[in-house]
């Protein structure tokens, strides 16, 4: 009897130890559980933080983007004001010679008895040299020859070696000198004109030329430097007979021109040396 308590009281306590026992390991899998769950928020954290920094970085990206647009449209309007106040002078100076012109030819007596043999449009009378009526010695009188033409669009190309410029916007053609179909001027009168060209890159290297049936009179090149714009212009004076082809044509490089006003090539007639030997 006394050995069956024993057992029962030694069960008893095997008993007692072995539900607290599986106490601690609830309790144990109730910590281990926490902390996983823990991490678990953390993890969910990272995430939100993760695409949050990628929404930043998106933002980032687009304000960049924003900057650059607003930076290269400063330089071109810088670009565009440079233009036309360069277009303002070629105007003025047009009208002065007009002017000079039409006081000359007001202001000088008629009788001729030697004509200069260097100029060929002035002659003198005793020992002075006068200008004599009726002798145009600006194309800005009858018949004028003037021209302007300009790119429309935004492009940005590779030119191959000797390729025409497409100008193919025709903003004057006083006399028809220009041909569109050849993006050339074909010079309807022999006399002494003046060519300037202008042209603007991005990112590239342009060189290129003014041409007179295939000889080159003036090199208009800019340099490569990186997200600018760089604009240059080259200008000649020069004797144009009648039926002589000038056009301007490309060396090496890309070009680009916007809203057809960065890229333009113009001429005009100087002295008209038709009517003079006439």
């Amino acid at each position: 009897m006394e050995t069956l308590e024993t057992r029962l009281s030694e069960c008893t306590q095997k008993t007692a130890l072995l539900e607290q026992s599986h106490w601690h390991q609830e309790n144990e899998i109730r910590l281990q559980a926490s902390k996983l769950h823990q991490l678990e928020s953390r993890a969910n954290m990272m995430d939100e933080n993760e695409s949050k920094m990628k929404k930043l970085e998106n933002r980032l990206r687009e304000a960049l983007k924003i900057i650059d647009k607003l930076a290269n449209e400063v330089e071109m309007s810088k670009l565009e004001r440079k233009f036309d106040n360069t277009s303002s002078d070629k105007l003025q100076a047009c009208e002065k010679c007009e002017q000079d012109s039409q006081s000359q030819s007001l202001g000088h007596s008629s009788v001729v008895t030697n004509r200069d043999p260097i100029s060929g449009n002035r002659e003198m009378n005793g020992s002075t040299w006068t200008f004599p009526r009726n002798k145009r010695t600006s194309g800005l009188g009858k018949p004028s020859v003037a021209f302007d033409v300009t790119m429309y669009g935004f492009f940005e190309t590779a030119l191959a070696v000797h390729e025409i410029l497409p100008f193919n916007v025709v903003n004057l053609n006083a006399g028809n000198g220009f041909d569109s179909s050849l993006k050339s001027f074909i010079c309807p009168v022999t006399g002494i004109y003046f060519f300037t060209a202008t042209f603007t890159s991005s990112n590239h290297k342009f060189e290129g030329s003014i041409v007179m049936d295939g000889v080159e009179k003036v090199i208009i090149t800019t340099g490569n430097s990186p997200s600018t714009f760089e604009q240059s212009s080259s200008s000649v004076v020069t004797h144009c007979s009648k039926g002589q082809r000038v056009y301007v044509f490309a060396h090496i490089g890309a070009i680009i021109q916007i809203s057809g006003t960065f890229s333009a090539f113009s001429g005009f007639l100087i002295t008209d040396l038709e009517s003079m030997s006439s």
